[in-house]
């Protein structure tokens, strides 16, 4: 059973409490869930959250536990966090690192994030084990507080918003305009084809199928 330290600490955007829904889960006697466990939409063929357990790709999977599941409770919904792009959580690290803000971090159980692996979870944001702010000497300061950065157990991070579960709640309509004047320029996601339709200036000048493969529409 996992033993994690989850917080949220806050929230870069301003929002004071995480994102609280409810979730798909198995009964506790088939999957238990302890409380702050990372999980992924993937029991009961993508149904049902259960803890993550490899580094894979994860669009749209993650979630965070907000409550026990025990043997004992029957299948159901119960709540989850849910990571939005700005959510400052704190997690384990598998070993205690030197984490700079922007490090990528990735799976390493439903308890910790590591410093490597293949498919991005999410990302170092936090400063409190950096060194403190440098005394000026033209200001008269005294000491020098340095440049390292201490070495620490676990680690403040953001959720990528492609891993979370919360790109679930945006994706459909959603639309990236490239271009700063005339018709829309960018890419649209087309739901009822799985496809990505590719415009310039307003006019569709290609898409990529669901395979991958690119066709020109001009």
């Amino acid at each position: 059973m996992a033993t994690p330290r989850p917080r949220f600490l806050r929230n870069l955007g301003g929002a004071t409490q995480p994102l609280v829904m409810l979730g798909l889960f198995q009964a506790g006697g088939t999957q238990a869930i302890e409380f702050g466990e990372i999980l992924e939409l993937t029991g009961d063929t993508n149904t049902a959250f259960v803890p993550i357990d490899s580094d894979f790709l994860m669009y749209g999977h993650i979630a965070i536990a907000n409550q026990d599941i025990i043997d004992g409770d029957r299948a159901g919904y119960y709540e989850i966090m849910v990571p939005r792009p700005d959510d400052v959580f704190e997690f384990a690290l598998a070993t205690a690192g030197q984490t700079a803000v922007g490090q990528r971090l990735y799976y390493s159980s439903s308890e910790a994030v590591t410093t490597t692996g293949t498919h991005i979870l999410g990302n170092a944001v936090g400063q409190s084990h950096y060194p403190d702010r440098q005394g000026r000497l033209t200001k008269g300061a005294t000491g020098d507080a340095g440049v390292t950065i201490t070495s620490y157990a676990y680690v403040q991070m953001t959720f990528a918003q492609g891993a979370s579960y919360y790109s679930r709640l945006v994706r459909q309509g959603s639309a990236l305009d490239l271009g700063d004047s005339g018709g829309f320029s960018g890419i649209l996601y087309d739901n009822a084809n799985t496809t990505f339709d590719t415009y310039l200036d307003g006019t569709q000048v290609g898409h990529i199928g669901a395979d991958g493969a690119w066709t020109d529409d001009v």
